[in-house]
């Protein structure tokens, strides 16, 4: 994750920690019960930058809250993500989607309605696909990931 505020950094942070501390133990315990089966826990880090600014390349994920972004700003990052996200990076947007009509090069995966700690928000998922939906890629089953 990026974030440009010291203080939600620093919270990014800590709780990043304790993800990776909470899976490194499910996964010791799992695998005590199970030999032979791994599990695959999602690998996060957060860093305080400007996104602006960021490389992205390595991004598998980029979750944003769309509700607070306004022109002239919206326009920046609409701008900068169409231009630095991966092949397959998958962009999940928070209370509306960050594009209007799905440019090209991101096809729609999904619409659904989340708990947040403010009550249910709409997230809007959408896949990084260059060559788009008829690139040879298949799509991310997200039926598999419950």
């Amino acid at each position: 994750g990026i974030e440009l505020l010291p203080g939600l950094a620093a919270c990014a942070a800590h709780l990043g920690a304790r993800y990776r501390a909470t899976s490194a133990a499910a996964t010791a315990h799992a695998e005590a019960k199970v030999e032979g089966e791994a599990l695959a826990w999602a690998e996060v880090s957060f860093i305080e930058e400007d996104l602006f600014e960021a490389n992205l390349s390595d991004a598998s994920v980029v979750l944003v809250n769309a509700g607070g972004w306004q022109e002239p700003n919206l326009s920046r990052l609409q701008a900068k993500l169409l231009e630095a996200l991966p092949e397959r990076c998958v962009l999940a947007t928070i209370r509306k989607p960050l594009f209007e009509e799905q440019p090209e090069g991101f096809v729609e995966l999904e619409r659904l309605d989340l708990p947040m700690s403010w009550g249910v928000a709409p997230i809007f998922l959408s896949e990084r696909r260059r060559g788009g939906v008829g690139a040879g890629c298949k799509g991310i089953d997200l039926e598999a990931m419950d």
